[in-house]
């Protein structure tokens, strides 16, 4: 959750700005049967993502948000003992580690009513997390108004460039602060998807 993280994401975001219900799609291959699920991004949460999904699915991700949102996967290695929390308080430590390890080459990004390019495969069984580390606020009309150049972001960029408007969207707490993470598992390939997550608490008054 890092600055460089998320600048990082918005470099990738970049080229992917130019929406569907959820769905859940199977091959009719005997053997290895190759599936693919569709998750959709929104303020602040992941839709149609199971609690659990056979080995060799294949994640695709769609927004419905007014906000840019990414879907990031990794698995949790099996002799992990932290607790997400404190996986996550770790960062990129926990990655070098191998505590945890990353689905992928990168996390799918999109912008608001388009869908990702590319997709994410579930290859191992095991305990795995999806997370959204862009920053809350994190939207077209905002980066225009802050003067914010997506293209022009990446790793090695100076925040203190940037104007306080700028400073203040990119320092904001990321989406999986509001409650865009979600736990899951891979199970055996060929078992059926597990039941959508309960939805989630409203805080009281």
């Amino acid at each position: 959750m890092t600055r460089s993280r998320y600048l990082g994401v918005m470099a990738g975001a970049a080229s992917l700005l130019l929406l569907a219900a959820p769905v859940w799609a199977q091959s009719d291959e005997e053997e290895m049967e190759t599936a693919s699920v569709e998750v959709v991004g929104v303020e602040y949460a992941f839709v149609g993502l199971p609690t659990s999904l056979p080995a060799g699915t294949e994640v695709t991700f769609s927004n419905e948000g007014e906000e840019i949102h990414e879907i990031a996967i990794a698995r949790i290695a099996d002799d992990t003992t932290e607790s997400l929390p404190e996986l996550l308080e770790m960062g990129e430590e926990a990655l070098a580690s191998g505590k945890v390890e990353r689905v992928g080459e990168g996390p799918l990004v999109t912008g608001p009513g388009t869908i990702a390019e590319g997709s994410l495969l579930l290859e191992q069984e095991g305990n795995y997390v999806a997370l959204c580390f862009i920053p809350q606020g994190f939207n077209p009309e905002a980066l225009a108004a802050a003067g914010i150049d997506l293209e022009q972001l990446g790793p090695d960029l100076d925040p203190a460039t940037m104007s306080e408007e700028a400073q203040a969207i990119m320092n904001a707490p990321p989406h999986l602060a509001a409650g865009m993470i979600q736990e899951f598992t891979v199970t055996a390939a060929g078992t059926e998807p597990g039941p959508m997550p309960e939805p989630a608490e409203e805080p009281a008054a």
